[in-house]
Parts: structure tokens; C-alpha cells; sequence
């Protein structure tokens, strides 16, 4: 059994430098989520990359942005 090291500021290595199977099952959902969101929604929703970055760290998503 894989167990979660994910902590703030530190995405989850667990497996091997990859993310733990809970861990990825939740970035397939949020991914899914924001597949099926209009490009016109998720346009008007952020009003910039660094906004949107700022919402992730915020919600303890910060090993979501992407350089």
C-alpha cells in the first residue's frame, strides 16, 4: 500500500516520483472537471495565468501551476 507524502507546498512523489493513486484519481477528476468546462467559461472565470496561479496556491494546490 502506497500512502500519501503530499504536504503544502509539496506535491505527492509517493509512488515512485509519481503521485499516489488517490492523489492521481483526484487529478483525473479535477482534469475531467475542467475538460468539460466551456473554453468561454474558463476564459471569463480567471482574468489572468497569474490570477489563476494565485487561486491553486490558495486552495493548497500550488504543485498544480505550472511554470
Amino acid at each position: 500500500m502506497i500512502c500519501c507524502n503530499a504536504d503544502f507546498g509539496h506535491p505527492c512523489n509517493a509512488d515512485d516520483g509519481e503521485p499516489c493513486p488517490g492523489c492521481q484519481q483526484e487529478m483525473a477528476y479535477w482534469k475531467n472537471q475542467y475538460d468539460r468546462t466551456p473554453a468561454a467559461v474558463r476564459r471569463l472565470d480567471m482574468d489572468s495565468k497569474e490570477e489563476l496561479d494565485q487561486e491553486l496556491q490558495d486552495a493548497g494546490r500550488g504543485y498544480l501551476v505550472r511554470p
